[in-house]
């Protein structure tokens, strides 16, 4: 960021958007120092040097972390939004919330067991297995085969 101010007057004050006061010619220096060595002050991470095992934890932190950066973001962007709208008189209600993440799934219990070998059972959906069907067609009925 180059500060040319009018008059090319190098020793007027210019504040930084972190409140910092500093002269023109001073912000020039700093802003050069920023470009020159910005490449060593971002981190540079050589992947290769990590285990599965910790590349998997920096996955899961790094994923930990885009999720509440975006709930933040999110929540950011709401009351920009409602604050916008209540300065026009506007009320209005978002719908659309966040998903909830789906639990793991039971399997259903058993119904039926092959009197054959009582290892073989089956919940009673899905096709019918083959045991069943020649139990059936053998003359058994499911009340008979229900556990």
């Amino acid at each position: 960021m180059k500060c040319t101010p009018p008059d090319s007057n190098r020793a007027l004050p210019v504040v930084l958007r972190t409140g910092l006061l500093l002269p023109c010619a001073l912000l020039d220096i700093v802003s050069a120092c920023f470009f020159l060595f910005r490449s060593e002050l971002t981190m540079a991470v050589n992947l290769n040097n990590y285990s599965l095992t910790d590349l998997q934890q920096l996955i899961a932190d790094a994923e930990t972390t885009l999720e509440k950066r975006q709930r933040e973001k999110r929540a950011e962007v709401v009351a920009q939004m409602r604050k916008l709208a209540a300065s026009v008189g506007i009320d209005f209600e978002i719908v659309a919330g966040e998903t909830k993440k789906r639990g793991t799934r039971v399997a259903a219990a058993a119904k039926y067991r092959n009197p054959a070998n009582p290892g073989q059972t089956w919940n009673g959906r899905g096709p019918k297995p083959k045991w069943f069907k020649e139990a059936i067609a053998g003359g058994k009925t499911a009340q008979q085969l229900a556990i």
